[in-house]
């Protein structure tokens, strides 16, 4: 039996237990509180260095997402009519995109990692999404067009699926500031140790377009395509 299999095991066996079952006797099935219980004490007592860690950059990245949130709902009473379209369009994005992050804090801290990695997925095509509205107006207002399911799978399937967009970006990253130390940055956070112990950590931005949330104020007229 693999490892993994043999931890769902164990796990299923520790719920039932919780769930009032004795050793011998038969199982009365999963008990989901049971299930939570042991997902936020594993998280607490095994993975709370490393994890921690994680959370720290997650929060921060959280916030950063929140004050761009703030500051776009304030720009949307003082731009034009081609900026408002965009700023309208990003602040519920982002907006959303804070919604997400904080849902999926919270399902990791209690255990419920399934569930996280699910809403991360969606997360992810958000933050691709606006990315691409945020430098490309063709798809700009070809998302502010779609009103009912139809015309949103045919923009998903234009520009979001298979990776599209990310692979454009990245491909232009590479090229302009070379590739994202993420191995370094995955060994720094598997370590034990508190984030004021961390040595100076080189930071790759994903977007260089998002290193200050002013700059949206002024977005370049790139087009993706």
């Amino acid at each position: 039996m693999s490892e993994m299999a043999l931890n769902v095991k164990h796990t299923i066996q520790e719920a039932w237990k919780l769930a009032g079952a004795k050793d011998g006797e038969k199982p009365p099935g999963l008990n989901m509180s049971a299930l939570l219980e042991i997902g936020e004490h594993n998280n607490k007592e095994g993975l709370q260095s490393t994890l921690s860690n994680w959370l720290l950059i997650f929060d921060q990245c959280g916030a950063w997402f929140a004050n761009l949130s703030v500051l776009l709902i304030f720009l949307l009473k003082v731009d034009s009519d081609e900026n408002t379209i965009r700023h309208k369009i990003l602040s519920c994005l982002i907006g959303n995109i804070v919604a997400q992050i904080m849902s999926i804090r919270q399902l990791v801290t209690i255990g419920l990692d399934v569930q996280a990695k699910q809403l991360l997925r969606v997360l992810v095509e958000n933050l691709d999404v606006a990315l691409l509205i945020s430098r490309n107006d063709e798809a700009l207002l070809e998302f502010d067009r779609t009103v009912d399911e139809y015309s949103s799978n045919l923009f998903w399937h234009k520009y979001v699926s298979k990776g599209k967009i990310r692979d454009k970006v990245h491909s232009k990253l590479r090229q302009d500031i070379g590739p994202p130390p993420i191995g370094n940055l995955r060994n720094i956070l598997s370590k034990k140790r508190a984030f004021w112990e961390w040595p100076s950590i080189p930071v790759w931005v994903p977007h260089r377009w998002l290193c200050s949330p002013a700059s949206l104020t002024e977005i370049p007229k790139v087009h993706l395509r």
